[in-house]
């Protein structure tokens, strides 16, 4: 459905930029002061307009465009708060700080490797400096570049027992969309679960059980996590439920959509997951043959270890479904060693725990 227009007044618009030039102590002359005030504005509001809208705004960019109402609410609240000091930062909060800062990624492409390495790197360094994370990760959480780069790819399964989760508390608050708010309560419902939390369990379980009939556009990862949480929150005939849609969600998805990380049975990892914990031996077969078969294998998740651990999931089904020469034959060519570092000790206890079963 196409986006109302805002119905702005030239006479409004002109004293709104009137007000921002006052306030702040350089002229907005020349396309370059354009970028400029960008980033003042996110530095004092913590919201984002990209340094093209406002050359619109200002006349060095023509085009027939319309202001969108958070636009206008971001620009309004900036022409009325009075600057902040800066916070006394420690340098490597503001390393950190200002890589996520949106005005670096009006230009870069989000699937450089380059680009992704960086990322992970930088997610090393706050798991491994907790006081670090908790300097930056107020501010991460209020920018949408955080919440995308950092906490949507990097939940870390050692660290969200840790400390990780409060960001991500953090995260559900300024959480929008259904698809964030999900995610949001997905993370943060396996966080209590690793903690054995089985109130705080409950809790996002319930928050999101009604939502089914907005799934359709859910990222699979996302949907995945969804479902594992919908199918440990859930008991007795409730759970048959849960379990029988994702069987029904399982036939939906896309098996050539490779953007944005599709091209990964991501939904099928994390639903097999939740049927290795309520021992579902049928689903969980049924599930892992279904990833491991009907989508291509690509580089990107082959070096993280993520078909290995859908392998550990498939050699887990077979074993309890007494087909154990095939168990034993798969799990001999999993090495734990390729485990992605967000989830390696989470799958090398379940490879250990099997191992000595299957390979006794």
């Amino acid at each position: 459905m196409a986006r109302k227009r805002n119905s702005v007044s030239e006479v409004e618009l002109s004293k709104l930029k009137h007000d921002i030039q006052s306030r702040i102590a350089f002229e907005i002359q020349f396309s370059k002061d354009c970028l400029k005030l960008s980033e003042l504005i996110y530095q004092e509001t913590k919201s984002y307009i990209s340094a093209s809208t406002v050359r619109r705004i200002w006349g060095f960019e023509k085009s027939d465009f319309s202001l969108s109402y958070s636009t206008m609410d971001i620009l309004r609240n900036f022409a009325r708060v009075q600057a902040v000091p800066n916070h006394n930062w420690s340098e490597k909060a503001k390393f950190i700080l200002d890589f996520f800062n949106p005005l670096h990624f009006e230009e870069i492409d989000e699937n450089d490797k380059i680009f992704q390495a960086s990322f992970r790197r930088v997610a090393m360094l706050l798991r491994n400096d907790r006081d670090l994370f908790e300097e930056v990760s107020s501010e991460l959480t209020s920018n949408y570049i955080g919440r995308k780069f950092y906490f949507e790819l990097f939940p870390d399964y050692d660290f969200l027992k840790s400390g990780q989760d409060k960001g991500f508390e953090a995260y559900l608050y300024y959480s929008k969309s259904i698809q964030d708010k999900v995610y949001g309560h997905s993370i943060l419902f396996f966080a209590a679960y690793l903690n054995k939390q089985k109130e705080k369990m409950q809790l996002h379980y319930r928050a999101t059980k009604d939502v089914l009939s907005e799934l359709s556009a859910i990222h699979p990862f996302v949907l995945g996590r969804y479902f594992f949480m919908q199918i440990l929150g859930s008991e007795g005939v409730e759970r048959s439920e849960w379990i029988n849609e994702a069987i029904r969600f399982e036939g939906e998805i896309s098996r050539s959509d490779i953007v944005g990380f599709k091209e990964f049975p991501g939904f099928h990892y994390f639903v097999c997951d939740a049927f290795r914990i309520v021992k579902d031996w049928k689903n969980l077969e049924y599930m892992s043959i279904k990833a491991l078969s009907d989508f291509p294998r690509y580089p990107e998740f082959e070096w993280k270890g993520y078909y290995q651990q859908l392998e550990l999931f498939h050699g887990i089904s077979l074993f309890q479904n007494d087909k154990k020469a095939e168990a034993k034959s798969l799990l001999k060519n999993i090495s734990p060693e390729g485990f992605y570092f967000i989830s390696d000790n989470y799958f090398r206890e379940i490879f250990e725990f099997w191992k000595k079963k299957i390979l006794m």
